[in-house]
């Protein structure tokens, strides 16, 4: 590893440099950083470009928790799908050297996982940098939709065989989460299988029914006989959105998800309608959707993205139709004033011909 002056790295180790891997982290790979108690710029360089800052120049310090040649964290940030493991594990122990880190940088695709005790601050050259739970030690960063995912260390020690001693499981915990999501072992899941329709069962309607080629000379334009069958459903009808959820576990196979903050939208241009999905059993979710009093053609689309979760994209057409015209209700109970005034005029009508009559035989017999 090249060196300087004062004898701090100038470069990666093996040669790389941070945009060779930032290119492989674009490309959808997983990078494991781990810096020292003062991290050589290469190092800072390349957190940089994933999103989290590290403070090089501040130093983490917790009195009340100090071990051998670190301190204590007892506060452990437990994410869904990344660090389960360490819920129940009293904490990991921190090198005396790390320096802070911020994911605000990175915004949404930023996590932090571990963050220090109350009792710890960071401090440096220009006073406290951070205090009490806001120091963070541990950060992952995932991608949007290549699957990238990163995680940046403040301090080598919580990743040594002496931080995976006897009495310390948090170290050995947290590594071995961190590592299945990293190699995608963990926090992946999909959608399969999405379907919609009727509440009441009945199927939808085909627009265009398919028939048998007629065997005639081949036109410019399509033929409504070899048309592939165009089901629709009607503007106003009660449907029911179901989709299959699934989450790859530690030897690679699919299993049924629980997911409870999930929804899907009926959406054109713009979401007409929105509503939860709620889980049916064996990784089934399903949810009530009205639909729109629009026609058109419209998609009933799931987007779900939670942080140390692989984001999910599912995408189904559907075609709203008008309402025929002897589909009209017969009866509208919202407009009985009007029935009402209808009859009230046939009402007086009938009794202003009555009266008329009854007033003309009056004047002849007079």
């Amino acid at each position: 590893m090249p060196l300087d002056a004062a004898g701090a790295a100038t470069a990666l180790p093996g040669g790389l440099s941070a945009s060779a891997v930032t290119a492989f982290f674009d490309a959808g790979g997983s990078v494991a950083l781990l810096t020292t108690g003062a991290p050589p710029r290469p190092a800072v360089e390349l957190a940089a470009e994933l999103g989290v800052a590290v403070a090089s120049g501040s130093t983490l310090r917790d009195d009340a928790n100090a071990v051998d040649g670190g301190f204590w964290s007892r506060r452990v940030t437990a994410l869904r799908h990344l660090a389960d493991d360490v819920a129940a594990a009293a904490g990991l122990v921190v090198g005396a050297s790390a320096s802070p880190l911020d994911v605000s940088g990175a915004g949404p695709a930023g996590l932090a996982v571990v963050r220090t005790a109350g009792t710890a601050e960071g401090r440096g050259a220009g006073g406290v940098t951070c205090d009490g739970g806001r120091c963070v030690v541990v950060a992952a960063v995932q991608g949007d939709w290549s699957g990238a995912r990163a995680v940046v260390v403040a301090d080598a020690l919580s990743a040594s065989d002496a931080a995976w001693g006897a009495g310390r499981p948090g170290n050995g915990a947290l590594w071995a989460s961190l590592a299945r999501w990293l190699t995608h072992r963990a926090g992946v899941i999909r959608a399969v299988r999405p379907a919609v329709r009727r509440a009441d069962g009945r199927p939808a309607d085909v627009l265009h029914p398919a028939r048998e080629d007629s065997g005639g000379p081949p036109g410019l334009f399509a033929r409504p006989e070899t048309a592939v069958d165009e089901r629709a459903f009607r503007v106003g009808d009660e449907l029911v959105y179901s989709v299959l959820l699934q989450s790859r576990g530690a030897d690679g196979a699919w299993e049924p998800a629980a997911v409870t903050d999930a929804q899907v939208e009926l959406a054109m241009l713009d979401p007409h309608t929105r509503s939860s999905l709620a889980h049916a059993g064996a990784g089934v979710h399903e949810a009530a959707v009205r639909a729109p009093a629009v026609p058109g053609a419209f998609t009933a689309r799931l987007s779900h993205r939670r942080a140390g979760l692989s984001r999910v994209l599912s995408e189904l057409p559907v075609t709203l139709r008008p309402v025929r015209h002897d589909e009209f209700e017969r009866f509208l109970p919202a407009a009985a004033p009007h029935y009402a005034a209808a009859a009230a005029a046939i009402a007086l009508l009938l009794l202003l011909v009555t009266l008329t009559l009854t007033t003309a035989d009056k004047d002849k017999r007079e």
